[in-house]
């Protein structure tokens, strides 16, 4: 999906508040795609690092700035 999205980037540069953002937010919630799509269970921290993704991505969406620590 980031590919796409960098490629045809003057289409989504409205929408979101920078590449650098768009790719720290898909890459967070890959790491956990995964283990979802393999039906993996996940542990704890992992939901908490799921639900920390989800928000930081729709940040982006709404076009904060927002780096993670």
């Amino acid at each position: 999906m980031a590919d796409v999205m960098r490629a045809n980037w003057s289409d989504f540069a409205g929408m979101l508040r920078s590449v650098d953002s768009m790719n720290r937010a898909l890459h967070g919630l890959n790491m956990l795609r995964g283990t979802i799509a393999h039906c993996g269970v996940l542990a704890d921290d992992e939901v908490d690092r799921l639900q920390m993704s989800i928000r930081h991505w729709f940040r982006v969406l709404e076009g904060q700035n927002l780096s993670l620590k």
